[in-house]
């Protein structure tokens, strides 16, 4: 059949076979022919490389029919590795990289590319360079352990030390690291790790502090990082550091401290009441608490103060005065209150009771809160109702 919906228009292309040259210029193919295509440079045949046109229009799946060719393996450098991103075929590109301390010379990629009818890498697998330094800097009166040393690669060290002396002169001190090393901040260019140290005279005057005394680190000189520790005399205190270094600027660091007289505030002499804890003396930021004595409370209900700067109590100390005379709670088995709360019962007020259901009350319904003498001369406060009991009791 052909014609009408039934014909095939122009075959399908493919990026690795091409038509054979005889269908090329044909538009139109009935149902049952065939065309048949040819693997474009870089790609071998793997299967029949031939299409069919099928009714309504439509040619058949012949699949991928021609394969890329492959390349060799790229190599690998030495101190270095290769990294492939997808394969070695036709086409396919593979990068290099360095291990640390290297860096790459040449090309970081190769791609597999045609040659003729074969296929091969484009350009020359790179190499792996160790990552060189300079020399390292020279020093004033001092020398480092590189001098005999012609090359200073990546990895390198060197240490560093100050020349002798005269006898009976301060010696030279190194300032800074001892030791450096050649490293890379880009993986291309070597770099030393630090600066090269110095050597220079450091000397720290005696130390001397206003009612201090020195504990440790007794010398006639002091040179680069010698310590010292002080205290200071009874009834002073010390303010700033008590472990001094001498420093490269050949000053004592952190700087020299100071002694001051201690902060005392006078004794807490509270009528009535104590001081909790109790001291002779007291000095600056003790708290102490203040509790009254019995029959006693404090005015302002602050009993916690502390010794200020100022020599000073913060707040000031409080005051302990009389207790306003209050009596126990009443109790009145198989009765209950019906006036007045519990924090009233002061002289002078009084209370009303009502029995239970079932029970009467003998005596008066009311008793009051009084004071009187007890039996010793003391001063008694009593409720007086149906009869008496004994002190500190309802009555």
């Amino acid at each position: 059949m052909t014609g009408g919906k039934s014909d095939c228009g122009v075959p399908p292309r493919f990026n690795f076979a091409e038509l054979k040259e005889e269908h090329r210029n044909q538009n139109k193919f009935a149902v049952g022919n065939k065309v048949e295509y040819n693997c474009r440079p870089g790609y071998s045949k793997v299967q029949r490389s031939t299409l069919q046109c099928m009714p309504y229009s439509r040619w058949s799946d012949a699949g991928e029919f021609c394969k890329a060719k492959s390349c060799r393996h790229p190599g690998e450098p030495e101190n270095g590795r290769l990294v492939i991103l997808t394969d070695l075929m036709f086409g396919a590109t593979v990068n290099f990289i360095c291990e640390e301390g290297y860096r790459l010379i040449g090309n970081a990629e190769r791609k597999c590319v045609l040659e003729g009818s074969q296929v091969i890498w484009d350009k020359d697998i790179p190499y792996c360079q160790v990552i060189p330094c300079k020399p390292p800097p020279e020093i004033e009166h001092g020398t480092h352990t590189g001098t005999t040393m012609e090359e200073f690669n990546y990895g390198t060290s060197v240490t560093y030390q100050c020349n002798t002396v005269e006898r009976g002169r301060v010696p030279f001190s190194l300032i800074g690291e001892p030791s450096i090393h050649c490293t890379s901040t880009d993986n291309i260019n070597g770099d030393w790790s630090g600066p090269a140290p110095e050597c220079k005279v450091v000397r720290c005057e005696q130390p001397r502090v206003d009612h201090g005394k020195q504990m440790t680190g007794y010398s006639p000189v002091y040179t680069y990082r010698a310590s010292v520790l002080f205290e200071c005399e009874h009834r002073y205190t010390l303010k700033g550091s008590n472990v001094l270094h001498c420093n490269e600027n050949s000053r004592w660091d952190p700087q020299l401290p100071v002694c001051e007289r201690k902060i005392r505030c006078p004794f807490p002499n509270i009528p009535n009441g104590r001081a909790i804890p109790g001291k002779e003396t007291y000095e600056y930021e003790d708290k102490i608490r203040i509790e009254c004595n019995r029959g006693y409370a404090l005015k302002d209900k602050n009993g916690s103060i502390k010794c200020d700067r100022n020599r000073a109590w913060h707040p000031p100390l409080p005051i302990c005065e009389p207790e306003i005379p209050r009596c126990p709670n009443p109790v009145i088995e198989h009765g209950k209150q019906v006036s007045i709360r519990e924090t009233e019962y002061t002289v002078g007020n009084s209370v009303e009771f009502q029995c239970e259901s079932g029970y009467i009350l003998k005596g008066n319904k009311l008793i009051e809160c009084q004071v009187r003498m007890g039996s010793g001369g003391e001063i008694a406060i009593t409720l007086r109702g149906r009869r008496c009991g004994m002190v500190q009791q309802w009555d």
